[in-house]
């Protein structure tokens, strides 16, 4: 599967230069600047910020893994089949084959410890937009870091 990229649910094959003016034109068109993107590639989805974002510093710690649509998310050591989609700092993608990159280009797989800071939301789908249908449905909690490292 190629890889690819969308904005409120808008797929781009590539973008070579982003302008402030041309990233409010595209979330702009879905009602609301959600800051979130879409990543896809290898089978695999994350959701990421546009831009770092501060805010909520609550402390996160989990196992990276894969919910059953191919979103990359965290789970607790404990249950490691109830998984939380994560929007991931700004900077992180995936890779070809399906890996999540973290923003310092280190591939993260699933099974790796992780830690970071952010905040949850009882309807990530509400807090982001409809960017997150790719990985979630309304009223589906999610986590949102603005920090995330192997831990």
């Amino acid at each position: 599967m190629a890889r690819r990229w969308a904005v409120c649910g808008a797929v781009h094959r590539s973008i070579t230069t982003t302008t402030v003016a041309g990233l409010l034109l595209a979330t702009g068109a879905c009602g609301a600047l959600t800051g979130v993107r879409v990543e896809e590639a290898g089978g695999h989805v994350a959701l990421v910020q546009l831009v770092r974002q501060g805010g909520m510093d609550a402390a996160w710690a989990g196992v990276l893994a894969l919910d059953d649509d191919g979103c990359w998310g965290l789970a607790s050591e404990a249950d490691p089949d109830d998984v939380r989609v994560v929007v991931w700092p700004a900077g992180f993608s995936v890779a070809d084959d399906g890996r999540l990159v973290a923003d310092d280009g280190t591939a993260w797989t699933s099974g790796d410890a992780v830690v970071g800071a952010g905040g949850e939301h009882d309807d990530l789908r509400g807090a982001v937009g409809d960017v997150a249908d790719a990985c979630v449905e309304a009223g589906e909690p999610g986590l949102e870091l603005w920090r995330a490292e192997l831990g």
